[in-house]
């Protein structure tokens, strides 16, 4: 994950490599066949996001009615935002990935701060994927680590 040199090594070839085949076989694959490139990838993000939203559902939507009260639900939608963004800083790549002042600016930059920019600009909506799972402390032991955005409350 930290050698990333794009978005798209990022999720091709570093994250998750069963999802990403199961995606890129069950999803990418598929539309590619019959649409462009552009098209193959949005669709591939939305499946992905309406995916962990599903998973969101199944871990959290079977509470009873008293724990409802109690305990946090989640806010639906919030993870296909976090993987359409991925979406976009994809489509970004492939229209201005080539052109001459990005090419230009990956000559100058050192491979540890491409790589950092590439997480930072994946991680800006991090929080709309993590934020049901901290809240309901599905990452008990782990949250302490995950840095979040959150609201300041008063």
């Amino acid at each position: 994950m930290l050698e990333s040199t794009s978005p798209s090594d990022f999720w091709g070839r570093r994250w998750n490599l069963i999802v990403h085949t199961v995606l890129k076989n069950g999803c990418y694959k598929p539309v590619r066949k019959y649409f462009g490139r552009t098209t193959a990838v949005l669709t591939t993000f939305l499946t992905s996001g309406i995916f962990h939203e599903w998973i969101l559902y199944v871990v959290f939507g079977g509470s009873s009615q008293q724990e409802e009260q109690q305990l946090y639900q989640p806010i639906y939608g919030t993870c296909t935002v976090f993987f359409l963004w991925q979406a976009l800083l994809i489509g970004l790549e492939l229209t201005l990935g080539k052109s001459h002042f990005v090419l230009r600016v990956c000559e100058i930059l050192t491979r540890p701060i491409k790589t950092s920019i590439i997480i930072f600009s994946g991680v800006i909506f991090a929080h709309f994927f993590l934020d049901p799972y901290i809240r309901r402390s599905f990452f008990d032991h782990g949250a302490i680590g995950l840095p979040m955005i959150v609201p300041m409350t008063r």
